[in-house]
C-alpha cells in the first residue's frame, strides 16, 4: 500500500497478465481517503495509461475498489500507468479541491510471443519463418543489425528474408516492435552463388557486350549490390551492378577500351567470389 498526503493507494492489479482473446485487462485500485471533512460524493478516481486519462468505476462486487477495463493495443505487450484521485474537502465553510497521485506502475503480458525460428541456417534471400502468437503488421525482424524484409503470415507466424550479410557466419536474430526488442535466436548464413550468362568475356575496343547477373532467390530488402572489380581497369568501362529488391537478375553493358587481358572479380555479401576471364583485343 502506498500513501499520499491524505490518500492511500492499494494497487490490486496483477503485475503480469496472460494474454486473452479479448485483449482486455482489468486495472484495479483501492484508494483510502482519510478525514471526516471529505465530501464523499465529490470523489473521482482515474487511471492515466499510455498517456491518456481514463475514468474508473466502482466495482459492483467490491464497493471500495475502482476498476478500468483496459484494451491493450495489439502491438504492445506492456503499459505504464498511475492512479489519481480528485476530491473536495469542506473546511470552515469553504470547499477545497484536492488531488493525489500514485507512483508509476507497469503492466506486462506474459507468453504473448512464444518464439522460435523454424530453421537455423540459410543463404541470403532465403525466406525464414518465425513461429509464435499475437503477431501484428507492426512487428519486424532484425538479423545481425540489418533490418530484414518481414511479412505477417498470420497472428501465429512471421516470415522474414535473410538480408545481405557476409556468408559462413552466425548472426543474432531480434524480434522488434515499437515497444520491445527480444532476441529469438541465431542463424547461420551459407554462401550462395552469383551466375553469369557467360563463362568468359571477349570484346574489341569501343564495342560493348551484355552481361546478365542472376541469383537463385529474390534480392532481399534494399536490393543486392554486386561489387565487380578488375585487374585491368584502364581497359574496360562498366557501370554499377545492383539487383533491385525482389528481383533475381540485372543486365548491364560492359565496354572495351584498350587491348589487354585479365579478369573480373565478382563479389557480394553472402556470396562466393566469382572470377571471370576477360580479353579486350
Amino acid at each position: 500500500m502506498l500513501t499520499g498526503c491524505g490518500v492511500s493507494f492499494k494497487n490490486v492489479t496483477p503485475e503480469q497478465f496472460s494474454q486473452n482473446p479479448s485483449n482486455r485487462y482489468a486495472i484495479a485500485v483501492k484508494p483510502t481517503i482519510r478525514g471526516n471533512d471529505v465530501v464523499r460524493d465529490s470523489i473521482r478516481t482515474t487511471v492515466v495509461i499510455d498517456g491518456n486519462e481514463q475514468e474508473m468505476k466502482l466495482s459492483p462486487k467490491k464497493t471500495s475498489t475502482y476498476i478500468y477495463d483496459y484494451p491493450m493495443p495489439s502491438e504492445q505487450n506492456e503499459a505504464k500507468y498511475y492512479f489519481s484521485v480528485n476530491y473536495d474537502v469542506a473546511r470552515s465553510g469553504r470547499i477545497i479541491r484536492n488531488y493525489e497521485q500514485s507512483p508509476l506502475y507497469t503492466l506486462k503480458l506474459v507468453n504473448r510471443y512464444v518464439l522460435n525460428i523454424d530453421v537455423d541456417r540459410g543463404p541470403v534471400g532465403a525466406p525464414i519463418r518465425l513461429i509464435g502468437r499475437g503477431f501484428t503488421t507492426d512487428d519486424r525482424i532484425v538479423v545481425g543489425g540489418e533490418p530484414a524484409s518481414t511479412k505477417l503470415m498470420n497472428s501465429n507466424a512471421l516470415e522474414f528474408v535473410l538480408p545481405s550479410l557476409a556468408a559462413n557466419k552466425r548472426y543474432p536474430v531480434y524480434f522488434v516492435n515499437a515497444y520491445s526488442e527480444q532476441k529469438v535466436g541465431d542463424i547461420h548464413i551459407d554462401a550462395s552463388e552469383i551466375h553469369l550468362n557467360v563463362e568468359s568475356v571477349e570484346l574489341a575496343p569501343k564495342t560493348k557486350t551484355l552481361l546478365i547477373f542472376k541469383i537463385d532467390r529474390p534480392a532481399p530488402k534494399g536490393g543486392l549490390d554486386i561489387d565487380v572489380t578488375t585487374n585491368i581497369p584502364a581497359s574496360i568501362n562498366m557501370p554499377r551492378v545492383h539487383i533491385p529488391e525482389g528481383s533475381q537478375t540485372v543486365s548491364i553493358s560492359i565496354e572495351g577500351l584498350t587491348p589487354n587481358d585479365g579478369a573480373l572479380f565478382i563479389n557480394a555479401p553472402g556470396f562466393q567470389e566469382k572470377r571471370v576471364p576477360i580479353v579486350v583485343k
